[in-house]
């Protein structure tokens, strides 16, 4: 039984983690970012904010979604803005980036989301 909670918990997680990757690493794509370190760091960086964002939401009650999800997303942009202005030196890129990149994946992540829970 644990098992059968355990795929039923990871399969969208893992689902919203390569939707998060293809559109967040895409943006770097459409911004010209070249340096494929920072293609690298902001894998590794998405794959622990992504996954820790989503395990939590599990967590909490359905009610209490809306109002959690909105302080992650401030709180994944934050940190992600952080890393790439470190990166590219340059903090109003970096936050720019960051900004884009996290509406676009949140957007899509909320249409998608249906049918990446109504599927598992």
């Amino acid at each position: 039984m644990k098992f059968i909670y355990f795929i039923f918990i990871t399969q969208p997680i893992l689902i919203a983690l390569i939707i998060t990757l293809m559109i967040e690493l895409t943006v770097l794509v459409f911004f010209k970012i070249k340096d494929y370190k920072i293609y690298l760091v902001m894998f590794i960086t998405n794959c622990i904010t992504n996954v820790s964002m989503n395990l939590s939401l599990e967590l909490v009650s359905y009610e209490q979604d809306t109002l959690y999800l909105g302080f992650f997303e401030i709180l994944v942009f934050i940190i992600e803005g952080i890393v790439l202005s470190y990166l590219l030196k340059n903090v109003r890129l970096g936050f720019l980036i960051s900004f884009v990149a996290n509406i676009a994946s949140l957007v899509l992540g909320l249409i998608l989301m249906p049918l990446i829970y109504h599927s598992v």
